[in-house]
């Protein structure tokens, strides 16, 4: 099961796990670049972890988390295992955001 603790701040050390992801499944959204996150780091306070071959982010942005879909070949066992977490850890307004339309589609079905 999916928790908070399976999650690290993003550093530029990370910059190959990203590489690596996204040269495979190119983020569809300028904020889940990874420039984007380490240059707003200090603001978005990113969080990552790999999960189930997915790349699953997090930001906390004046005390709310919110959560991203998977980044990846996005499983439904993976997805539910996200919207878990960010119903029990998720806050504010919208706990899960950035959906593109693939992953709209996958939801809804």
């Amino acid at each position: 099961m999916l928790s908070l603790d399976d999650f690290k701040r993003i550093s530029l050390d990370d910059k190959g796990i990203f590489d690596r992801q996204y040269a495979k499944y190119p983020p569809l959204h300028s904020d889940n670049l990874f420039t984007t996150m380490i240059s707003w780091i200090d603001y978005g306070n990113y969080h990552y972890t790999l999960f189930k071959n997915n790349i699953i982010i997090y930001s906390q942005i004046d005390g709310e988390i919110r959560f991203r879909p998977p980044s990846g070949n996005i499983k439904l066992d993976c997805l539910k295992e996200v919207f878990n977490l960010a119903k029990k850890e998720g806050s504010g307004k919208y706990p899960f955001g950035l959906v593109d339309n693939k992953t709209k589609e996958k939801i809804l079905k």
